[in-house]
């Protein structure tokens, strides 16, 4: 009161104006569909008149202007709205890191079963690690145990055979003679670092280490690719099932989804709403000029609203049953939810309750 009365809205002309974070801003409607954008920095008070209250105070009430020192409440505002984006952009980045860590624990839990299944020979002293350096036999055997995979040392057990050079199986080495011999897959210990490095199974014939094309084929290397293919699937399901699970949790589904087209059965002048259930077995009751079915939209750029609300009264195609639908949520999402009430032969009840809103 000490400033003065507040004067209408200038540009809606509704009397919703007021004063928030230094700025008088109006929070009336400028149309039935989207609120009032306007705001000063200063309006011009009116003075107040209460001689005809009924409240002795306030009927003997002197007003005398006084200045609100709005820069002071612009100064406060600013830093109040500065702290809220550090906050903001706090809970932003501590959210990155969470979804980060998130990532790299489902890409270690891949890792850690990435050769399951695979029993693999390793034979050689040293290893090429494809970064210029090498890897001894006993960091090749820890490497395959760490993801996963177990070492066996009799050739005719193996999946596959880790050799150290392209070649090697055709030199005097006894094991990779045999593998040869029995065209067993022989792959460079490339295939265990590239696929460790990207977190999925590589191919394993653009590794091989024998050097003929025909040694690459046969029941051996068919069962191998079979295995790192179900390797994949496994991992993939893994990954992409914790994506699904992350997605579930954004929100409640309406039943439809945001994109793709729907088809809908029209009887009379209005459809069933397909989320009732009743669309193949009901219809929307019609009673001369009125169709008791409505959709309601409200749309607010300024606050971001966009939704829907869906009410009918539906009406059972082969005997009179009465049933009330009503869905609601944000258009173009799968954010929201549906309500079905029956009431039997009630037409009557179920016209009270949509009467009353849903």
């Amino acid at each position: 009161m000490m400033y003065g009365a507040l004067p209408a809205c200038p540009e809606c002309g509704n009397q919703s104006l007021s004063f928030k974070d230094g700025e008088y801003v109006c929070g009336g409607m400028a149309s039935e569909w989207g609120r009032c954008l306007y705001k000063a920095a200063e309006v011009k008070h009116a003075e107040w008149d209460l001689s005809e209250s009924d409240n002795d105070y306030l009927s003997s009430f002197k007003f005398k202007f006084m200045k609100r020192p709005v820069e002071a409440y612009a100064f406060f505002a600013a830093e109040s709205r500065a702290a809220a984006e550090q906050h903001k952009a706090v809970n932003a980045a501590a959210d990155e890191a969470v979804k980060a860590r998130q990532q790299q624990l489902l890409k270690q839990s891949v890792l850690d079963e990435l050769l399951d299944g695979f029993d693999i020979c390793v034979v050689g002293a040293k290893h090429a690690d494809g970064q210029g350096g090498t890897k001894t036999l006993k960091e090749i055997k820890a490497l395959v145990e760490a993801h996963g995979g177990a070492l066996v040392s009799d050739v005719d057990d193996a999946d596959m055979i880790i050799a150290a050079a392209e070649g090697e199986a055709t030199s005097s080495n006894k094991k990779l003679k045999q593998a040869a011999a029995d065209k067993k897959p022989v792959l460079l210990a490339s295939f265990l670092f590239d696929s460790i490095a990207k977190a999925e199974l590589q191919d394993p014939q653009s590794y091989s280490a024998l050097s003929a094309t025909a040694d690459q084929q046969g029941d051996n290397w068919t069962g191998l690719k079979d295995k790192v293919q179900t390797g994949r699937q496994k991992s993939g399901a893994k990954l992409s099932g914790a994506s699904g699970a992350a997605a579930a949790a954004g929100g409640k589904s309406v039943g439809k989804s945001s994109g793709g087209k729907v088809t809908v059965k029209v009887k009379g002048r209005a459809a069933v709403d397909d989320d009732s259930g009743l669309s193949d077995s009901a219809h929307v009751l019609e009673e001369r000029d009125d169709v008791w079915a409505v959709t309601l939209n409200i749309t607010d750029i300024s606050t971001g609203v966009n939704s829907f609300y869906i009410l009918q009264l539906i009406e059972g195609d082969a005997r009179a049953d009465y049933t009330v639908f009503r869905k609601w949520g944000r258009v173009g999402t799968t954010i929201g939810n549906h309500k079905v009430s029956a009431h039997g032969s009630s037409k009557d009840g179920a016209k009270q309750e949509v009467s009353e809103g849903g």
